[in-house]
């Protein structure tokens, strides 16, 4: 074949166009709704109605379905969180069908369709404060940070509408929720009105825990290219909070600031105020927190955005570095039975992409309250797999609602003058 030829055959090769799905849910950690066309959301029905132009083919149901049942929050295979997710009924109709056909026999196909009450002129996003929220780990990695990333590319002009809504919630973390939606959420399950939009995500994106994938998003409104990360999501909590101080900087004179981590259950700290007197010798100011529920976001906000060094036991308390300064220090404290990967999986990965240092601290033995409760020759002291092998309620009574612990203050004091080091090194 001629050169000719061969340009004549190529330009015959079409690409081919990927149809994705209405809903996605082949992803292991969420599922997901893009919706486009005349969307009605019941909230008394549970249920998202979606008129749409384009044909059943391209809507991506599964065969004999017709319709597609989501729960919008991003821990999919957790069966006890999933408990406290209500199931949201997402049921595409095709538009054409249904403004052109009005015999009876059809009747019945769309009066289902309930009629629009109130009509918004921006996107909706559907996704609930069920599951574990209360935590403030999983407010932020489950909800928060996944909002983020969902919500991001609107600039505030976006409809929030909230399944499964607690109003504590909202009112806890309202001030970093005004700063993704100029506009009060929607309670799904409690309106009887039918809000109607012509666009909405059902669900949210997940990137990692306490995490994006840093990239680019086009703005809606204004059609810009902007970066997502967590870079820009603290900086909005800079925002949200009124908080100072972008990065660590001593100078002056001025002494370190360490924010010890209290708990007031499990993985306690026997020799708490042994600790800070060491800090203190050693040249630290040392001020502590024991957050819950309750805590007052912006003014536990003002206090850990104060420090340069957080210390705490692998936890919820942890996700307050969300809130240090770029260049401060996270000194985990990792509890005994090998949890090394799931402490850094959960705070030391996320640490270093905020631009943080990340120092860890494992418990021996001789260090764990559980040296004082079970043999010396138990699995749970000299064989940790085993427990892990038992699965995650086993290794979480055993190793997490059970341990305290008593650090070894000549060892940790190491790694209170590494932190230091590290700070002034980038001061």
């Amino acid at each position: 074949m001629d050169c000719w030829g061969c340009l004549q055959f190529k330009a015959e090769i079409q690409p081919t166009v990927e149809i994705l799905p209405i809903c996605n849910t082949k992803n292991k950690r969420f599922d997901i709704c893009k919706l486009e066309g005349d969307i009605r959301i019941h909230p008394n029905s549970s249920t998202i109605f979606l008129l749409t132009s384009s044909p059943p083919s391209s809507w991506g149901l599964p065969v004999g379905r017709n319709s597609w049942k989501i729960q919008p929050y991003v821990r999919k295979g957790d069966v006890t969180a999933m408990q406290n997710v209500k199931d949201i009924t997402v049921k595409p109709f095709e538009s054409s069908v249904i403004t052109s056909n009005s015999s009876l026999e059809n009747l019945s196909y769309y009066v289902k369709i309930p009629k629009c009450t109130v009509r918004h002129e921006i996107p909706a996003i559907i996704f609930s404060t069920g599951g574990y929220t209360g935590n403030l780990f999983h407010d932020f990695t489950d909800v928060l940070v996944p909002l983020y990333i969902t919500s991001h590319r609107f600039d505030r002009e976006v409809q929030f509408v909230i399944s499964d809504m607690n109003i504590w919630w909202i009112r806890k973390f309202q001030h970093i929720l005004k700063q993704l939606s100029g506009h009060d959420p929607v309670n799904f399950g409690d309106e009887a009105e039918v809000h109607c939009f012509s666009s909405a995500i059902a669900g949210l994106e997940f990137h990692r825990e306490l995490g994006t994938h840093a990239g680019k998003l086009q703005n809606t409104s204004s059609n810009e290219l902007r970066t997502e990360s967590m870079f820009d999501f603290r900086a909005l909590l800079r925002r949200a909070y009124f908080l100072e101080r972008e990065r660590v900087v001593l100078e002056g004179g001025r002494k370190p600031r360490l924010l010890l981590i209290n708990r007031s259950r499990s993985r306690k700290f026997e020799n708490a105020k042994e600790i800070m007197r060491r800090s203190e010798k050693l040249g630290y100011e040392v001020v502590t927190v024991e957050a819950n529920w309750s805590t007052n976001m912006t003014l536990l906000a003002q206090i850990v955005n104060s420090c340069d060094v957080m210390v705490g036991v692998h936890g919820a308390g942890l996700t307050n570095m969300v809130l240090l300064p770029a260049g401060a220090v996270v000194i985990q404290i990792v509890p005994l039975g090998r949890l090394e990967g799931l402490a850094s999986y959960d705070f030391g990965d996320p640490a270093v992409a905020m631009d943080l240092h990340y120092l860890d601290y494992r418990i021996k033995p001789e260090e764990s309250s559980l040296i004082k409760e079970i043999p010396r020759d138990d699995p749970a002291l000299v064989d940790p797999i085993s427990l892990h092998k038992k699965g995650w309620g086993a290794l979480r009574t055993v190793y997490l609602d059970k341990q305290d612990v008593r650090v070894d203050l000549r060892r940790f004091e190491k790694v209170l003058k590494k932190a230091k080091m590290l700070l002034y090194s980038r001061a």
